[in-house]
C-alpha cells in the first residue's frame, strides 16, 4: 500500500507540473529565476502539493480558520481581505512565477487563451479518475 500511494502522490506531482506549465502559456506568465524548465515546474509543484497539504491539515482541525481574512496590501496590489491560505499559496505561486513581458494581450491572445483553456478543462474531467481511486484509498 505505501509504494501504491506514492506513486499515486508522485502522479499528483507530475501532474501539478504539467498544470503550472501550461497555465503559465494560458495566463502570459513564465518561471522566475532561478526556477528553469520541467525540474523548475516539478520544485513549484511539489512545493504547492506541501502546502496544499498543510492548508487541509489545518482546515480540517480549524474549519473556522479558513475563514478569517486580514486586510493587507500584498503583491503590489491594492488592499484586499486575505486568508493565511491564500496568502501561503499565493507566496508559493509568485515565488516561482511573474509575468511574461513578451506576451501581447490582444483580442487574438484571448480567443486562443479561451479556446485552450476550453480543451485543458476537458482533459482535467478526463484524469480525475485517479484522484477519485487516491481518495478512495484514504477513506
Amino acid at each position: 500500500m505505501d509504494a501504491e500511494l506514492a506513486r499515486i502522490q508522485q502522479s499528483f506531482v507530475t501532474r501539478r507540473a504539467r498544470i503550472y506549465q501550461q497555465l503559465c502559456t494560458l495566463i502570459g506568465y513564465r518561471q522566475r529565476a532561478p526556477w528553469v524548465g520541467p525540474a523548475g515546474f516539478r520544485a513549484l509543484s511539489e512545493l504547492a502539493g506541501l502546502t496544499m497539504n498543510g492548508i487541509l491539515n489545518r482546515g480540517l482541525s480549524d474549519p473556522g480558520w479558513l475563514d478569517q481574512r486580514i486586510e493587507l496590501a500584498l503583491f503590489d496590489a491594492p488592499a484586499a481581505l486575505w486568508s493565511q491560505a491564500e496568502i501561503a499559496m499565493l507566496t508559493v505561486l509568485l515565488g516561482h512565477l511573474e509575468p511574461d513581458p513578451a506576451v501581447e494581450w490582444n483580442e487574438a491572445r484571448y480567443a486562443e487563451s479561451l479556446a485552450w483553456f476550453e480543451e485543458f478543462s476537458k482533459e482535467l474531467v478526463r484524469d480525475s479518475g485517479e484522484a477519485q481511486s487516491y481518495h478512495g484509498m484514504m477513506r
